[in-house]
């Protein structure tokens, strides 16, 4: 899938993914922002459990509001195709 991508802004976006927009889409800072807003609402139910299926920037993001791990290296936490990632809020 992402080995089929063909945009020359890839490389540069690889290099700075925590700041730089996707090309057509938008930055990690604003994806986290989205996903902590939907966490922050979601704590205010009263939910014991809830499923969530995501790709990966999703899940590093609640990753990193669940504070499982830190910003730098948060991709090295990136949850397999298939993968599950339990998170407590």
């Amino acid at each position: 899938m992402y080995d089929e991508i063909q945009d020359v802004r890839l490389d540069d976006w690889y290099s700075d993914y925590m700041h730089l927009l996707t090309p057509g889409g938008e930055s990690f800072p604003e994806l986290y922002q989205r996903v902590a807003a939907f966490l922050d609402e979601l704590k205010t139910k009263d939910y014991h459990r809830v499923a969530i299926f995501a790709h990966g920037g999703v899940l590093i993001s609640a990753g990193l509001y669940a504070g499982l791990f830190q910003e730098k290296g948060a991709w090295d936490h990136l949850v397999p195709f298939g993968g599950i990632q339990k998170i407590t809020i």
